[in-house]
């Protein structure tokens, strides 16, 4: 995988989330962000952004879906890009940011909260 180089990698599956609503897949040593796809997510993908430690992906082809994924009920879902992953089950959804909140504190500010109050829902 060389840098600024476009591929495709197959069967890939996916782990997790970033903060940006990508789905994170890791390979050989790198982190792909991946859109549209969700936690369980069994993929084909697109790299069109290769760097050195992480790249940045789509999909191209679903082998198998997470059993976390619902029927998002906004009719703009994918269009307008407010709601990034309306399309994991709700409760996924709050653990999943309850996540992204600890990873910003501990790893981005470097510091290890006393008390992280959770994510409260809608």
């Amino acid at each position: 995988m060389g840098k600024n180089k476009k591929f495709t990698l197959e069967n890939v599956l996916v782990e997790d989330l970033a903060a940006e609503g990508k789905a994170i897949a890791k390979r050989d040593g790198k982190v792909f962000f991946i859109k549209n796809a969700l936690p369980g997510d069994v993929v084909d993908i697109f790299v069109y952004r290769n760097k050195s430690s992480f790249a940045e992906a789509e999909v191209t082809k679903f082998h198998s879906y997470s059993p976390d994924r619902v029927a998002p009920i906004c009719a703009h879902f994918g269009v307008c890009g407010g709601c990034k992953v309306q399309d994991l089950h709700y409760e996924k959804q709050l653990a999943y940011k309850q996540k992204i909140v600890y990873d910003q504190i501990a790893r981005i500010g470097k510091t290890e909260p006393k008390e992280l109050l959770p994510i409260v829902g809608s």
